[in-house]
């Protein structure tokens, strides 16, 4: 019976040992479990931080956004989207934290009921019961561990959806940035071709008030002055245009359009290729050449253009033809300003 009872108790101790030493495995691994915990809110502090970064970032580009005004409003929604999207995460964070928190209490737990099962190993009933029972509880929480690590990887998964989001809406910010730019750019190179036509202008008008014989004013003078323009013998018009051309480079074109807005003559300069006839078709009642001369009946000047003959920056300057209180014709004569310069250039 002893022997019996002998090993029993051995039998018993034995179990007893084994259970203690499987509890002693249990608190060991229960330590390396709070530890494993405790690096996992380091993790979920770092990506607290990231959140908040990022909803410093959103809320960065709302207002830049805002500040673009209509340019800005596209990527203003989805900077909107990035700010709720780091508020949800930093609210799921906390929600983790809770649960790693009532983690550590319930190790805590277990770690002191593991002590006092090591101090009542004789009760080894309750010892196998109590220990079934918490390692029920040890199972549990593995598999709550396995389940918040599977939300920390799915937070992990939207924080990087999150920062490429951020990254295209810094990308938006940088495009908009250079279309500002290139705007500027244009701005400025407008200003800059409103103040050349504004000098063309000045330095034209201008030679109204030279006597040089080669001067605007002098020219018109001439031809309107010329006896086949005052006695209206419009059929010799052709020499006395091509001399006043041949004499004066920077003329394109000279010609003349009667009372009634039909243009009697049009000679261009030498080396023309283009087509006369087809310019001959221009309406000169259409013209401000034309208009502003009969109405003001003196000096009209016309705004810069292109030229159709040379494609190169071009100012008309017509005058009336006044014959006893009538306006009987309006001479018209094309100025190159490109070549005008040169000239006055050579001259000096």
């Amino acid at each position: 019976m002893a022997k019996k009872g002998g090993d029993v108790i051995e039998t018993m101790t034995s179990s007893v040992n084994t259970v203690h030493e499987s509890i002693l495995g249990t608190a060991r691994q229960n330590i390396e479990t709070v530890e494993q915990s405790k690096k996992i809110d380091s993790v979920l502090s770092v990506m607290e931080d990231v959140a908040t970064e990022i909803h410093l970032l959103a809320l960065n580009a709302s207002i830049e956004s805002a500040g673009a005004g209509e340019a800005g409003k596209r990527f203003g929604v989805i900077a909107q989207e990035i700010r709720e999207l780091a508020d949800n995460s930093k609210n799921s964070i906390d929600t983790i934290r809770k649960q790693i928190l009532d983690f550590h209490n319930s190790l805590n737990t277990s770690v002191l009921s593991i002590e006092v099962i090591s101090h009542k190993v004789s009760e080894m009933s309750k010892v196998v019961k109590e220990a079934g029972h918490y390692f029920k509880e040890l199972f549990a929480l593995i598999d709550q561990s396995a389940l918040y690590a599977k939300n920390i990887s799915g937070a992990t998964a939207q924080q990087k959806i999150a920062s490429e989001q951020v990254v295209a809406v810094m990308r938006d910010v940088s495009n908009v940035i250079n279309l500002s730019a290139n705007e500027v750019t244009k701005i400025n190179a407008s200003v800059d071709q409103l103040m050349d036509v504004s000098l063309i202008v000045n330095s034209l008008i201008n030679t109204f008030k030279t006597d040089d014989k080669r001067a605007i004013r002098n020219i018109l003078e001439e031809i309107r002055e010329a006896p086949e323009v005052v006695t209206e013998e419009y059929s010799k018009l052709a020499p006395l245009f091509q001399e006043s051309l041949r004499l004066n480079s920077f003329l394109e074109a000279i010609y003349l359009a009667d009372a009634k807005g039909h243009l009697v003559e049009l000679i261009m300069e030498d080396g023309f290729k283009g087509d006369v006839e087809e310019l001959k078709k221009v309406n000169p009642l259409e013209r401000d050449w034309f208009k502003n001369a009969m109405l003001e009946k003196e000096v009209a000047i016309t705004s810069p253009y292109l030229s159709l003959a040379t494609g190169e920056l071009c100012i008309t300057f017509s005058v009336p033809v006044i014959l006893n209180g009538d306006s009987r014709s309006v001479i018209g004569i094309d100025v190159n300003y490109k070549r005008w310069i040169r000239d006055k250039e050579n001259e000096l």
